[in-house]
């Protein structure tokens, strides 16, 4: 007898009183969201998904048929074998679900293939066992798909969509995901592409709180109604929200390991005047692997869009080489108390973190990140913000209203579309430590505005009392001197 799925049984709701999303029965009446609460997190939804995916899901795929390509579906005991015949395989089901003690096979002709399974049920997939394949696998179920605390799944590449694939477009470089499938991708469980390969979660809340890695690859969350996939032979190069949807999210709570490659996290469309947000609370490695820097970018809408930097973004060189580059851009830029950022190298030269904005502002309170924060990872990272102004908000301008201070050989940019007020202390002791203040360079090349300015305010003062810092101030470099020695010095 067929089992009632989670969807059939459960849905999301928004809880003003505890604030956050919660699975509920279907009888249960709902009140709508509110724009203000649409940066709130997936947490109770991940709780839920915990405690009732095990006893609710359905057994194994259910209802293939080979709708193009060449291949064969077989079953024996708890093991689903696909066999791909063909480059390119398209599978319609029924249902996709993989029980905690089953296991789906994918034998495909190479790393290269790529297998397509569009998921026609009324309920979102449950992946609570095993999924393996040693080419690519795109999973796409509109009402949702979530991977289980117990699901393992080993690939060489892996797309798990609630965006529908235009097939044209698998057969190029670009390839596109659109669609308004209201379930989410949620990862509880372990998620490992093979050296060079990739995950995708895509859809209008995308949410890893598991495990997912891809040495030397990529890692990409996703969240609109319309993605694109670009992509260099087997490997995942770039990721575009193309459109967006309200409230849109992205967002780890969980490990995502992408060294030598990159990770990024994306959503709502650049210019979209849809709120959307990417959160991060977990960790997020892409660390330097021989020659291979690592890259993680975080990208909200820069019109309505907002990145919140909790947890830890590790982009360093700790075993040799240079330390990688990390993003974090959108309309608003909140960086949290507990965040640490580095692009480390010992045995090389630091990489970059670039906080990119429409304005920001450093304080002790109420601002996007405090000076005690930002003094703590300039010690293990140079950062550099870019002020973009423009928006429906954003004035351009960049404050530092708390006191910042730091001992490392690293390097603090403040680059503004128009103003960059000091209020407070700036202090750096590192030898080889350096301030560079740009008011009225606007962001992205566009042309200055000419009327930023550099102010000194309160009576801040700027100390760099290194053996060789450096200081550059509206394109200008200025020699700092510490000491005027003695009479008789040369």
């Amino acid at each position: 007898m067929k089992r009632t799925s989670l969807n059939h049984v459960y849905r999301i709701v928004w809880s003003q009183v505890l604030d956050a999303w919660v699975a509920v029965a279907e009888i249960t009446r709902a009140r709508g969201k509110t724009a203000k609460t649409s940066h709130r997190r997936l947490t109770s939804v991940v709780a839920a998904l915990l405690s009732l995916s095990a006893s609710l899901a359905q057994g194994a795929p259910a209802g293939g048929q080979i709708a193009s390509g060449s291949g064969s579906i077989s079953q024996a005991g708890t093991t689903t074998t696909v066999q791909q015949g063909s480059p390119k395989l398209s599978v319609n089901w029924a249902s996709f679900n993989v029980a905690p003690q089953e296991a789906v096979n994918f034998v495909q002709p190479s790393a290269a293939a790529i297998a397509v399974n569009r998921i026609f049920d009324t309920n979102g997939s449950q992946i609570l066992g095993q999924l393996n394949a040693n080419g690519q696998v795109y999973l796409i179920n509109p009402n949702g798909i979530v991977f289980g605390h117990g699901a393992r799944v080993n690939v060489g590449g892996l797309v798990a969509s609630t965006l529908d694939l235009d097939d044209a477009s698998l057969n190029g470089d670009a390839r596109s995901f659109n669609g308004n499938g209201g379930g989410s991708v949620v990862n509880l469980g372990t998620i490992n592409a093979a050296s060079g390969g990739y995950v995708a979660l895509l859809g209008n809340h995308v949410s890893n709180q598991g495990v997912i890695s891809a040495q030397l690859g990529s890692v990409a969350l996703g969240a609109g109604s319309a993605v694109t996939l670009t992509f260099s032979g087997n490997s995942l190069l770039r990721l575009q929200v193309d459109q967006s949807v309200l409230n849109s999210l992205a967002e780890n709570g969980g490990l995502i390991r992408a060294d030598g490659g990159m990770v990024l996290m994306t959503a709502g469309a650049k210019n979209a005047l849809l709120a959307s947000v990417v959160n991060n609370t977990g960790v997020i490695e892409a660390r330097t692997v021989e020659d291979h820097n690592g890259t993680i970018i975080l990208q909200g809408g820069m019109q309505a869009g907002q990145v919140k930097v909790g947890g830890t973004l590790d982009a360093s060189a700790p075993n040799g080489g240079d330390g990688g580059f990390i993003e974090t851009s959108a309309a608003q830029v909140h960086v949290v108390s507990d965040a640490r950022v580095s692009t480390a190298a010992p045995l090389g030269s630091f990489g970059t973190w670039l906080i990119d904005p429409q304005d920001f502002r450093v304080a002790a309170t109420g601002g996007d990140i405090s000076g005690a924060t930002l003094s703590a990872n300039l010690a293990s990272t140079p950062v550099s913000v870019h002020s973009s102004g423009g928006g429906s908000t954003g004035s351009g301008n960049i404050d530092i209203d708390d006191a910042v201070s730091w001992s490392a050989d690293t390097t603090l940019t403040l680059t503004a579309s128009k103003h960059v007020n000091v209020n407070a202390n700036i202090a750096a002791t590192g030898n080889a430590a350096g301030l560079a203040i740009n008011p009225n360079t606007a962001n992205g090349g566009e042309a200055a505005s000419g009327d930023g300015a550099f102010n000194l305010n309160n009576g801040a003062s700027v100390t760099l009392s290194g053996t060789n810092p450096s200081l550059a101030i509206a394109g200008t470099s200025y020699t700092v001197i510490n000491s005027l020695g003695v009479e008789g010095d040369t």
